[in-house]
């Protein structure tokens, strides 16, 4: 999809790729635009039409979504924070319910508060074009 010409042809599209984890997200980047510099699709005439980098189309285009991948966090710097989504998996049989909360504290725990808000809901919100209420209340107690 990424080397297909759709995301630079719509540049406002957004790809989410759900239940496939973090940990291979940035790695893809990084090939892509390897692949780019080294072979013949980054050459006058190749297949790749754009200044952008593979890189970069994959940080605008698409949104990662992650279960629990603990690991894949330490490489928001690649993915960028504003592109990741929470996911349960729910009603499958590998899924965080009935502790969601805490896996996801649990993977956001070492991230700033922005961060760990962006991943949580504020992106999910911004991708939905869903209003949010102001951030009182989540820390509102009964």
């Amino acid at each position: 999809m990424l080397w297909s010409g759709i995301p630079l042809r719509f540049p406002r599209l957004n790809i989410t790729l759900a239940e496939g984890g973090l940990g291979w997200a940035a790695m893809l980047g990084d090939r892509a635009d390897y692949v780019l510099a080294h072979s013949a699709s980054g050459r006058e005439g190749g297949s790749w039409e754009s200044d952008l980098l593979p890189s970069e189309v994959l940080r605008r285009t698409f949104w990662f979504c992650s279960i629990d991948d603990p690991h894949a966090f330490g490489a928001l710097d690649a993915i960028g924070a504003d592109r990741i989504l929470v996911e349960s998996d729910y009603p499958h049989a590998d899924s965080t319910w009935p502790d969601t909360q805490q896996v996801v504290a649990r993977n956001v725990a070492g991230l700033s508060a922005e961060d760990a808000a962006r991943i949580t809901h504020r992106n999910a919100a911004r991708l939905f074009r869903h209003p949010l209420p102001d951030d009182g209340w989540l820390t509102a107690t009964g």
